[in-house]
């Protein structure tokens, strides 16, 4: 997918695009901050790009730097790689091939499988949004030289806001990116089309007053779809009762608990939610499931 409606018009006067090699993104960054209108061009492009793909209905889900290829105007190519996902709706994490370590940075924590959440097109803009942390800081938001290590980073610990790497970031698009990165993906942005609205503000700012100064941001980010919840009713009790086993024995203790009840009355559920509460806090959290009807 390629976007070359940009933010700016091409940057020869007459209107001819120099021939030159293309390059990724990742060779373009070599560990240094992009400038704030080279920031804001080829984060438009690419935004735009990446709402191309939802739009066919397809979760990307490799949104790193090496894929993203630029020419000398700064238009971009999003790679399409094998990992990416034909969906319609929501896409569990069952069933997708395993992923390269080297991406791990990029990763919405609902990618990691240490969760149980839904993947859609939410965790492509959390990546989207590690992607602009690279753009604007030389970095991506955590790295750790141990997998492990660097996981448990994305699921639980918060991004250094951007702009305290950068000082020249302005501190609505250090925002804009935070949004990105939000753990949980009810709390990001929703579409590109929202994320579109407030980098078309931000550039129209700069563009006037050569300064970016805040602004609100994520107004235009009503959901199109109906997002399924993903929350437990009417186990408030368990969720008490399992919580405090669990930090008695985070503390030392030893404990077994037994959940019981017919099938389909949720009692997977909620083991899942104290394996998102275990894995948050560095534990390990393993299950399994054993079928009478299939003897297995």
């Amino acid at each position: 997918m390629s976007a070359e409606r940009g933010v700016d018009e091409d940057r020869r006067a007459d209107g001819t695009s120099p021939s030159g090699a293309r390059r990724n993104l990742h060779e373009r960054l070599d560990r240094r901050a992009l400038a704030l209108p080279d920031f804001l061009i080829i984060a438009t492009r690419l935004t735009e790009a990446l709402g191309e793909v939802h739009r066919l209905h397809v979760l990307h889900r490799d949104v790193v730097p090496a894929n993203v290829i630029l020419d000398d105007d700064d238009r971009v190519e999003l790679l399409q790689t094998a990992v990416a996902t034909k969906a319609t709706g929501l896409q569990r994490r069952g069933g997708v091939p395993a992923r390269p370590a080297g991406i791990v940075p990029y990763l919405a924590p609902e990618e990691t499988g240490r969760i149980n959440r839904l993947v859609d097109k939410r965790a492509d803009l959390y990546s989207l949004g590690a992607t602009f942390y690279e753009m604007a800081t030389g970095a991506p938001p955590f790295l750790a030289t141990d997998p492990v290590e660097l996981v448990h980073a994305i699921l639980a610990r918060k991004p250094v806001p951007p702009d305290e790497h950068n000082r020249a970031l302005p501190s609505v698009l250090s925002d804009v990116i935070l949004r990105l990165l939000e753990k949980a993906p009810e709390h990001r942005y929703q579409s590109t089309d929202a994320l579109l609205v407030d980098l078309r503000e931000a550039t129209r700012r700069l563009a006037a007053t050569a300064e970016i100064s805040r602004f609100p941001i994520g107004l235009a980010d009503l959901e199109r779809e109906l997002p399924l919840p993903e929350r437990l009713w009417g186990r408030s009790a368990e969720q008490a009762t399992l919580q405090a086993v669990w930090e008695r024995v985070s503390a030392g203790g030893n404990e077994m608990v037994g959940i019981s009840g017919p099938a389909g009355n949720g009692k997977s559920a909620l083991a899942a939610w104290l394996g998102d509460i275990v894995i948050a806090r560095g534990g390990r959290f393993v299950a399994g499931k054993f079928d009478l009807r299939q003897g297995g």
